[in-house]
């Protein structure tokens, strides 16, 4: 969403003012254009008032020879004119600041999501991208140029705060629970490789602006923007450190360790209902605080359900599926034994099972993009399967991209 003023829309990036910093993402110059809104408006009145106020002191002053006299006690047409222009000024005001809020809290939906973890009195920002890669801030964080990145974000312990001030974005993370944000940079960090006067890369900080304990003002982070050929070159070499790049199969494991006693990937009742499903279509639960029925749904709002799932997983007691009453507490939580990286490879691998063949797709394309020998391998398995159609598999697969920028 735009503001409704096209010099507002296409107003161009500027570098670093007294008040702000360096703007270096999409939405940064109209957010500025509000400030400077607001500033103008305030030092207007400011002076306005200021003047007015040591004039009056002057030319009404008290003097000896004159005499107090009774004041005008009410004057309509200068009542209505302090309430009507100023509440006007602040209808605009909040017009042009709501629409920035609503654009800066509703990612598009063909943004790059990244997982975002604090975990336990760690005051370290961790980042998981889709497929695996695990970075923390202080290693400094990268992302690609002139595309959409949505932020996924959660906290073990405190309430933290992400902030970027060139992006204009501030969100907090909450314990127990998932937020969203979002930014699409526009504006590049110089490589130290690219450029031999730099003894290191450039980068734009990030700050938790959220008071949490003893070493809040250590916990700081490296955001570098790069294009996206640079971008998939260091994921490519990020891959090749990592342990476990695969999410699906890291979900898998912990679905198979944790979950499979009771709850099948199908749409099998078991002990617990299975969840095959569970992406696919509404859920019906009852909260136990109150008895309240409630229906949580993916498809109209992935927030709530993603927390929905986090909350009967870590504790399970908050709310019971409808059809099984009679298991309530039957399900252990599962707080404090899996980490924040296996919880959320979890989640993915649940989502994989309301569409199977996709999430074989989306497998079979990370695999081969990045380790080609396992995905030769896996096709050679695949084949062995007589209910699987591989050759058609492969056809769906995505041709690979070549951006650059």
């Amino acid at each position: 969403m735009t503001l409704p003023t096209p010099t507002l829309a296409t107003m161009p990036l500027a570098e670093a003012s007294y008040w702000l910093p360096v703007q270096a993402s999409e939405f940064a110059p109209r957010i500025d254009w509000v400030f400077y809104f607001i500033l103008g408006i305030s030092v207007i009145f400011f002076v306005l008032i200021t003047v007015l106020m040591v004039y009056f002191a002057v030319r009404y002053r008290a003097r000896p020879e004159e005499i107090s006299k009774s004041t005008i006690t009410h004057n309509t047409k200068l009542e209505l004119t302090w309430s009507i222009i100023p509440s006007i000024i602040v209808i605009i005001i909040f017009f042009y600041g709501f629409i920035e809020y609503l654009d800066a809290y509703t990612p598009p939906a063909d943004a790059y999501e990244v997982f975002v973890d604090v975990e336990d009195e760690s005051w370290v920002w961790t980042f998981t991208y889709p497929n695996g890669v695990q970075v923390t801030g202080k290693e400094g964080v990268v992302f690609p140029v002139n595309e959409n990145i949505r932020l996924v974000m959660t906290s073990q312990d405190y309430i933290h705060s992400f902030f970027v001030p060139e992006f204009r974005v501030k969100r907090d993370l909450m314990p127990g629970r998932y937020t969203h944000t979002w930014f699409k940079a526009t504006r590049k960090t110089a490589r130290a490789e690219d450029d031999p006067e730099l003894e290191e890369d450039e980068y734009y900080n990030l700050f938790c602006a959220e008071y949490c304990g003893r070493n809040h003002s250590l916990m700081t982070g490296e955001i570098k923007i790069w294009s996206r050929t640079d971008f998939d070159a260091w994921m490519a070499e990020q891959v090749e450190r990592m342990e476990d790049p695969d999410p699906f199969e890291a979900g898998r494991r912990v679905f198979a360790q944790r979950c499979a006693v009771c709850h099948s990937t199908e749409d099998e009742v078991d002990t617990g209902p299975g969840l095959g499903p569970l992406f696919a279509e509404p859920r019906e639960v009852i909260r136990s605080e109150d008895g309240e029925r409630l229906t949580f749904d993916y498809a109209t709002d992935p927030e709530a359900f993603e927390n929905y799932v986090r909350e009967a997983i870590l504790e399970p007691l908050t709310y019971t599926s409808v059809g099984f009453e009679g298991e309530a507490g039957t399900m252990p939580s599962f707080r404090g034994q899996l980490r924040e990286q296996e919880l959320r490879s979890l989640i993915i691998y649940m989502k994989s099972l309301a569409d199977p063949e996709q999430a074989m797709i989306d497998r079979l394309t990370f695999l081969r993009e990045f380790f080609p020998e396992r995905y030769e391998s896996m096709v050679e398995e695949l084949r062995e399967d007589p209910e699987v159609d591989v050759d058609r598999l492969i056809e769906q697969l995505p041709e690979p991209e070549e951006n650059s920028n």
